[in-house]
C-alpha cells in the first residue's frame, strides 16, 4: 500500500462540494460491451456509435433483443446522486412491459431493472425519464448500466441518447419512471419472554454439563462453559414462515468468551415428512467483543421453517451469545437510532476543554452531501439535538443528515479535518454506510456479514504532522478497544503522535461500495483513556529464546517401578484404576514440568466411555529402561498392551495395541496417549504449538480437535514455556496412512493433549494398534518441537519421485474453467493462448496454466471419462495447443477427479454405483450436484481404471502436471461404510487415498508433476509435488491467535508446492485483504483467469505486485533454505527469510493497526552485499553495527514488505 497512499495524499480536495457528474454521451460509445450472452435471441447486426455527441444503438431483426453494458467508473461517473436521467429518441423498438430498457448492476446478483420498455415513448421524437433511485429498495449504489434494445416487428430498431446523467434534482419536462410498488412489508418476530429454548445434548457430540439459557429482559443469554464443550437449544417458531416470501432475517446480538466457529449460530428446519434445514447464521460470523451488533442477512432457503435452533460451542473456558432482535422480513430490516448508537442529550454546547474534551464543529472537507445517507444507514430516524455524549464523550452533530458530508460512491475518496494544537486523543463519531455482507471466498452464495471494517484496504486514518512523514492507523473502536469501524454509527479514536504536533486528520475511503461520514469529532488533550491493542505479549512468545535450559540427565529407575526414564525426563505411573499418569516431571529441574493425574488411554464403546477402575493390570513387564503393561477388561472383554520406552534424549515413547477377546465383535473409540493439565512452569506460561492448518502459536485458552490431513497436516503439537527456554513435543510417527484425530487445549489448569481414534471395528479376537506417540523434552522454544518434527521427517521421509525444479519455480498460475456450459465454441474449450495473454495483461506474468472442465461432455457426463476430445475441438487440436504452450515454457495442468465417476460414462460408467461409497443405510454415494457417484479409494478395480486413466491422458496430451480433485482433505467428508472394500467400515480414507496416490504416481512416471485439491498428511505427500492450500481463507478466523497467518507446512515441506485458493468471488471493496498471506509464505497464487477484469484497481495492483516479486527472486522462494517467523525488532511485526545462492529475501507483516517505522530487522552483513526494499523498488543503505545491517522500513498497517539482499 505504501505506493499507492501518497498519491491519494495529493489527491485530497479541500473544497466541500465536488463538480457534478459527467455526463455519458456518444464519446462513450467505446465503452459500452455488447452482451449477446446475456439473451436467447441476439440479432445478427447491431452497433453503437457516436453520432454527432449522440450515442447511437442500433439492431436489425424482428423480436430480437440486444444489451450493452457500461462501467460507469469508466465513463468518470459515481452514480451517487438521486435521479438517473436519460435523453432519448426511439423509433422501432418494442414496448413490451416484460424487457427491460434500464438495467443497473449494483451489488446484488443478477442486479436490478430500472426501467421497463413500456416506459419508453417510440415515436422518433426527443423525451427525457428520470429514475428515481431513492425509490429502490434495497439501496444500493450503481456501478454497472446496462441499456437494451428490443426490435419491433419493423425490424430495425434505432435508439438516440443525447445524454444519461445522474442528477441530484428532477429536471423540468422529465418523466418520472413510476417507481416499484412496495409490497407491505410483512414481519414476523421471536419473543424470547414468549419462547421456550429446549436444549438438545444429543445434537452435539460434546455436550456441555454447564450451559443455560437465561432471560434477561426482553433478549435471551445462551451460555456454555467447558473447553470444546456446546449445546444447541431448540424451539418452535411463533408460526411457520415461509423463507421464500420473507428472505431476509435480521437480528441484533452481542457476544462474548471464545466462540468456536465449528457449527451455526442459528439454524432453521422444518419437521415432519419433508425435512429440510439451513444454516442462517454461521457461528465463525459472530464478533465476540462484548458490543451490540446488528444484522441484516439474506436467506438463501425456500422452504418453509417451523424450528429455530441456537448452537455455542466454546473454543476456551466458556461463551456467550445473547440475542435481543430477531426478525424475519419481507425487506430488510432498517434499524431505529437507538438500537445502532447508545448517546444521551446535552442540555447545550459542551464548554471548550471541559474534562480535557474540546467538541468541534462540523468542519470537514471533502465528500458530499447524499439523499441516501440515512437509507444506506438503514436507519429511521436521526439526532434531534445539536449536541449528544456517546460514552462520555460529547458531541456536536448537524439535525440534518442531507447536510453531512460523505465520501462518495463507487470511487475511492477522502474527508479531512483539520486538528487543534495539542490533540493527544481524537473521538470521531463515524458513520459507514457499508453493505451488510460482502461477497467473500470460494462460494458466491454465501457472502459474509460485513460488521466491522478493519483492514486498511477498506478504510484507514492518516495522521499529518507539521513535519515528517504521515502515520497511517486503522480506526479504533472506542466501545471495545479493537481496531476496526462498525458498520453504522460509532465512535472511533485516533492517536497522534505525543512527540510532534498533528495538523490534520484524513479519513481514505477505500471502499466502491461503501460512504463514509464524520458525523462529529472531539479531541482530548490530557492522557489518552483508550490504550490501542498490541502484539507485545504475542511477540514475546514467539520470539527465540535468549538461553535455552539445559536438561540434567536423571538416574535410570528400578525393575521394579513404574517409571521410565528418559535422559532428563521422567514418567511415573499408577495402575490401581487402569494405567494412570502420576508424574511427568524433570527431576533435575524442579517446578518446570508437570501434568495432572489421569489415563494413559481411554476407550468408549457405543458412546460409552468405559470407566478407568473396569481395568486391571495383569502384569508389568520391564526391558531395560522400557515397561510393558498388560490389562485387561472382563466387563468390556477387551485386553489392552501398552508400551513405554525411552527414546533419543529426553524422548519417551509410547505404543497401545487394544485387542477384543469377546466371542463377538464390537465398536471402540480410543484415545491414546492422553495427557491432562500439563504446565511447563505454571499454567499461564504455558504455550502451545499446534499444527492445525498453518500453525497456531499462542498461550490462550483453546480447545482443538482436528483430523490428520488438511485440518492438520503434520503430525506436531507441543507446549512450551517462552520464559525458561523449555518445550515438550506432543508426536505422533505414523507411516502407514492410520488416519487419527488430534485433540489440543489449553485452560486455567494448563495442557491436554490426546490422539483419537475413532470407531474402530474389532472382530472377535482382532486387535488395533495405535501410531506411535513420542513426548520429548527440549531445550527451546516452538522453533525446537518444529525441529523435532522435521528431523523425524528425515529419517524416514522420501518422496516417491524426484523433485522438479520447474515445477517448483512456477509463480504466475493462470486457471479457467473451459466446461461445455463456460465457453460459446468447443475449440475455445482447448484454447490456451487466450488465457495466457489476458493473465499477462493483468498480471504481467504466466508460467503454467491449469484447465478446469476439459474432460466434461454433454453426452458421457463430466467425470471418469475425460477421453471426449471431439467435445473440445479434436485430440490434435488439444494436443498441439498444450505442447505449443509448454514449448514456450508455460507448464499445462489438466483436471482430473479421484471420487466422482458419472454412470454416463461411455468407459468406467457401468462400474459406477459397483465402486462407490457406501453410505451409513447401505445405499451408495450418489452426488445429484455432479450427477456422479463417489467412488472409494480402496476399491481395487477403481484403482486400477483411475491410473490407467491418468496414464493414458498423459500419454495422450502431454501435459506436464495433472491435478487429483478432492483428495488430501481427510476430514470426514468423505467416508465409506462398506464392510466388504476391504477396509474399516467406519475409518476416514486416509490409507485408500494414499494407495491410490502411490497406484497414479507408479502410472504416470516421475517426470509428471501430481498434486491434490488439499495439502495431505505426511504419506500421501510422498507421491504427490505439491497441492492447493486453502490456508488463508479458512484460517481467517484464527487471526486473533494467529495474526501472522504463518502457513508451517509450507517449511516443513519446502519442496512441496501449495497453490493458494482465497477468491472465487471478485474482488473489490477491500474483500481481498487475504491475498497478503501467501506472498508472506512465499507460496503461489492459483488466479482465476475469468476474474482479473473484474478486480478493482488495488486488488489487481496487489496480486501484480506479488507475483512480479516472486518471478523475479523465483529462486529464493523455491528454495528448500527457508525459515519462518524469523525474529524482528517490533512487537507485531513478523518476517519469514527465503535463502538461496547469492540472494537472500525475507517477506514481513505488520500485524498491528497503526504504521511501524524504524530498523525491523537485524542482518548478517557481508562485504560488498547490497539491500534493497523490493516491495517499493527502493535501493537501501542500511547502517551496519558489529557486522549487522539494521534494515529501516515503513510498514503500513496490516501491510507487508519485501526485503531482498544480494550477496557478492
Amino acid at each position: 500500500m505504501r505506493s499507492v497512499i501518497p498519491a491519494l495524499i495529493l489527491a485530497i480536495g479541500v473544497g466541500s462540494q465536488l463538480a457534478a457528474e459527467p455526463a455519458i454521451d456518444g464519446t462513450s460509445a467505446p465503452l459500452w460491451k455488447p452482451c449477446v450472452g446475456w439473451v436467447k435471441n441476439p440479432p445478427t447486426i447491431y452497433e453503437v456509435t457516436n453520432e454527432n455527441g449522440s450515442l447511437v444503438f442500433s439492431a436489425e431483426a424482428a423480436g430480437t433483443e440486444m444489451p450493452w453494458i457500461i462501467k460507469l467508473a469508466d465513463a468518470g461517473v459515481s452514480g451517487d446522486d438521486r435521479y438517473l436521467v436519460v435523453r432519448y429518441q426511439a423509433t422501432g423498438l418494442s414496448a413490451s412491459p416484460n424487457v427491460y430498457f434500464l438495467h443497473g448492476e449494483e451489488g446484488s446478483r443478477g442486479g436490478r431493472n430500472y426501467a421497463t420498455a413500456d416506459a419508453l415513448k417510440v415515436d422518433g421524437n426527443w423525451h427525457t425519464l428520470a429514475v428515481d433511485l431513492l425509490a429502490a429498495d434495497p439501496l444500493e449504489n450503481t456501478h454497472q448500466l446496462a441499456v437494451k434494445v428490443a426490435v419491433d416487428s419493423s425490424g430495425s430498431a434505432r435508439l438516440a441518447i443525447e445524454k444519461i446523467q445522474f442528477v441530484e434534482q428532477l429536471p423540468a419536462g422529465a418523466v418520472l419512471v413510476p417507481s416499484p410498488q412496495r409490497p407491505e412489508v410483512r414481519a414476523i418476530a421471536i419473543d424470547w419472554r414468549e419462547a421456550t429454548p429446549a436444549p438438545q445434548a444429543g445434537w452435539t457430540p460434546s455436550p456441555a454439563s454447564q450451559f443455560d439459557a437465561a432471560l434477561e429482559g426482553s433478549a435471551m443469554a445462551f451460555s456454555v462453559r467447558g473447553p470444546g464443550r456446546g449445546m444447541r437449544w431448540v424451539l418452535d417458531l411463533p408460526e411457520p414462515i415461509d423463507l421464500a416470501a420473507m428472505p431476509w432475517l435480521s437480528l441484533r446480538y452481542r457476544a462474548t468468551g471464545r466462540i468456536a466457529a465449528t457449527t451455526y449460530a442459528i439454524w432453521l428446519g422444518r419437521t415432519g415428512t419433508e425435512r429440510q434445514s439451513a444454516v442462517a447464521l454461521a457461528a465463525g460470523d459472530l464478533k465476540a467483543d462484548g458490543a451490540w451488533h446488528n444484522l441484516s442477512l439474506p436467506l438463501k432457503a425456500t422452504f418453509t421453517a417451523n424450528q429455530l435452533a441456537v448452537g455455542l460451542d466454546a473454543a476456551g473456558d466458556d461463551a456467550r451469545v445473547t440475542f435481543d432482535t430477531v426478525h424475519f422480513t419481507s425487506r430488510p430490516r432498517r434499524w431505529s437510532l437507538a438500537e445502532v448508537l447508545t448517546s444521551q442529550q446535552l442540555s447545550g454546547a459542551w464548554s471548550d476543554g471541559k474534562e480535557g474534551y474540546t467538541a468541534m464543529p462540523s468542519a470537514v472537507t471533502g465528500g458530499k452531501p447524499s439523499p441516501f445517507f440515512l437509507r444506506r444507514l438503514d436507519l429511521t430516524g436521526w439526532f434531534d439535538t445539536d449536541h449528544v455524549a456517546v460514552d462520555d464523550v460529547p458531541f456536536a452533530v448537524s439535525r440534518d443528515p442531507g447536510q453531512i458530508p460523505q465520501t462518495s460512491l463507487p470511487e475511492f475518496d477522502s474527508l479531512c479535518l483539520a486538528l487543534p494544537d495539542g490533540a493527544r486523543e481524537v473521538y470521531l463519531l463515524t458513520a459507514a454506510a457499508a453493505p451488510p455482507s460482502e461477497p467473500w471466498g470460494i462460494d458466491w452464495s454465501r457472502p459474509k456479514p460485513q460488521e466491522i471494517l478493519d483492514v486498511p484496504e477498506k478504510v484507514f486514518y492518516e495522521i499529518r504532522y507539521d513535519s515528517g512523514p504521515s502515520d497511517r492507523v486503522l480506526p479504533l473502536d472506542a466501545a471495545t478497544g479493537q481496531w476496526g469501524m462498525k458498520r453504522g454509527l460509532s465512535v472511533n479514536v485516533v492517536h497522534p503522535d505525543p512527540n510532534r504536533r498533528a495538523m490534520a486528520l484524513v479519513l481514505h475511503d477505500r471502499m466502491q461500495t461503501t460512504s463514509f461520514a464524520l458525523v462529529g469529532a472531539t479531541v482530548r488533550t490530557l492522557s489518552p483513556r483508550i490504550k490501542e491493542p498490541n502484539w507485545e505479549l504475542l511477540s514475546a512468545g514467539l520470539n527465540p529464546t535468549s538461553a535455552p535450559m539445559a536438561i540434567p540427565a536423571v538416574p535410570p529407575a528400578a525393575a521394579s517401578e513404574r517409571q521410565v526414564v528418559a535422559g532428563g525426563l521422567r514418567a511415573e505411573f499408577t495402575t490401581y484404576a487402569g494405567l494412570a499418569w502420576s508424574h511427568l516431571a524433570l527431576p533435575g529441574l524442579s517446578q518446570t514440568l508437570a501434568c495432572s493425574p489421569g489415563p494413559v488411554f481411554q476407550v468408549s464403546v457405543d458412546g460409552r466411555v468405559l470407566p478407568a477402575e473396569d481395568w486391571s493390570l495383569q502384569r508389568m513387564e520391564p526391558s531395560g529402561a522400557a515397561r510393558r503393561f498388560i490389562l485387561r477388561n472382563p466387563k468390556a472383554s477387551l485386553a489392552a498392551t501398552v508400551d513405554c520406552l525411552p527414546g533419543k534424549g529426553s524422548q519417551i515413547l509410547l505404543r497401545m495395541t487394544l485387542t477384543n477377546e469377546a466371542t463377538t465383535p464390537t465398536t471402540a473409540t480410543l484415545h491414546f496417549p492422553m495427557l491432562r493439565g500439563l504446565r511447563m512452569g505454571s499454567a499461564a506460561d504455558t504455550w502451545y504449538l499446534s499444527g492445525k492448518r498453518g500453525g497456531i502459536l499462542n498461550g490462550a485458552n483453546i480447545s482443538l480437535r482436528e483430523p490428520l490431513g488438511e485440518r492438520h497436516p503434520l503430525q506436531m503439537d507441543g507446549f512450551f514455556n517462552p520464559k525458561t527456554g523449555l518445550a515438550l513435543a506432543c508426536l505422533t510417527h505414523d507411516t502407514a496412512a492410520q488416519h487419527h484425530f488430534i485433540n489440543l487445549a489449553k485452560t486455567e489448569a494448563g495442557g491436554d493433549w490426546s490422539i483419537e481414534y475413532v470407531d474402530r471395528a474389532l472382530p472377535p479376537a482382532a486387535s488395533f494398534t495405535a501410531t506411535e506417540a513420542a513426548l520429548a523434552v527440549l531445550p527451546g522454544d516452538w522453533r525446537a518441537i518444529f525441529a523435532a518434527y522435521t528431523d523425524w521427517l528425515q529419517s524416514w521421509y522420501r518422496p516417491a519421485s524426484p523433485r522438479k525444479d520447474w515445477f517448483a519455480e512456477i509463480f504466475a498460475t493462470a486457471a479457467a474453467n473451459v466446461h461445455y456450459d463456460a465457453c460459446e465454441t468447443p475449440a475455445q474449450r482447448s484454447d490456451l493462448q487466450p488465457l495466457v495473454d489476458t493473465m499477462r495483461k493483468y498480471v504481467g506474468h504466466c508460467d503454467s496454466v491449469h484447465l478446469f472442465g476439459w474432460g466434461a461432455s454433454q453426452n458421457y457426463g463430466d467425470w471418469g471419462d475425460y477421453s471426449h476430445y471431439e467435445e473440445i475441438g479434436g485430440l490434435e487440436r488439444f494436443r498441439g495447443n498444450i505442447q505449443a504452450m509448454q514449448a514456450k515454457g508455460i507448464a499445462v495442468s489438466l483436471y482430473l477427479d479421484a471420487y466422482l465417476n458419472s454412470d454416463k460414462g461411455q468407459l468406467s460408467g457401468e462400474h459406477a454405483r459397483d465402486w462407490a461409497m457406501i453410505r451409513p443405510d447401505g445405499s451408495p454415494q450418489y452426488v445429484e450436484q455432479y450427477r456422479a457417484y463417489n467412488e472409494c479409494p480402496y476399491n481395487s478395480a477403481w484403482q486400477d481404471y483411475l491410473s490407467r486413466t491418468y496414464r493414458r491422458v498423459r500419454e495422450e496430451l502431454g501435459a506436464k502436471i495433472l491435478y487429483i480433485d478432492e483428495y488430501g482433505s481427510t476430514d470426514g467428508r468423505w467416508m465409506c461404510h462398506a464392510r466388504d472394500h476391504g477396509h474399516d467400515s467406519h475409518v476416514i480414507p486416509y490409507a485408500g487415498e494414499a494407495a491410490m496416490l502411490e497406484r497414479i504416481r507408479a502410472a504416470v512416471g516421475p517426470d509428471t508433476a501430481l498434486y491434490t485439491e488439499y495439502p495431505p498428511a505426511e504419506v500421501s505427500r510422498r507421491y504427490l509435488d505439491g497441492s492447493i492450500t486453502y490456508q488463508a481463507l479458512w484460517s481467517s478466523d484464527e487471526e486473533p491467535l494467529a495474526p501472522h497467518f504463518i502457513d508451517l507446512p509450507r517449511f516443513a515441506f519446502p519442496d512441496f508446492k501449495q497453490f493458494h485458493i482465497i477468491y472465487y468471488v471478485g474482488n473489490r471493496a477491500g474483500n481481498w485483504w487475504l491475498l497478503k498471506f501467501p506472498f508472506f509464505n512465499g507460496e503461489v497464487y492459483r488466479i482465476g483467469v475469468p476474474n482479473l477484469p473484474s478486480m478493482d484497481e488495488p486488488s489487481r495492483e496487489f496480486l501484480k505486485r506479488a507475483v512480479s516479486i516472486q518471478c523475479r527472486h523465483k529462486k529464493a522462494f523455491a528454495s528448500r533454505d527457508v525459515h519462518p517467523l524469523v525474529p524482528t525488532a517490533a512487537s507485531g511485526v513478523f518476517a519469514n527469510l527465503f535463502a538461496a545462492a547469492g540472494e537472500r529475501v525475507w517477506t514481513l507483516y505488520n500485524a498491528n493497526g497503526r504504521s511501524v517505522r524504524g530498523p525491523l530487522l537485524r542482518i548478517k552483513h557481508e562485504d560488498g552485499a547490497t539491500y534493497e526494499d523490493v516491495w517499493n523498488g527502493e535501493a537501501m543503505a542500511p547502517e551496519v553495527k558489529d557486522d549487522e545491517a539494521w534494515i529501516a522500513l515503513d510498514l503500513d498497517p496490516k501491510g507487508v514488505g519485501c526485503v531482498v539482499q544480494r550477496l557478492p
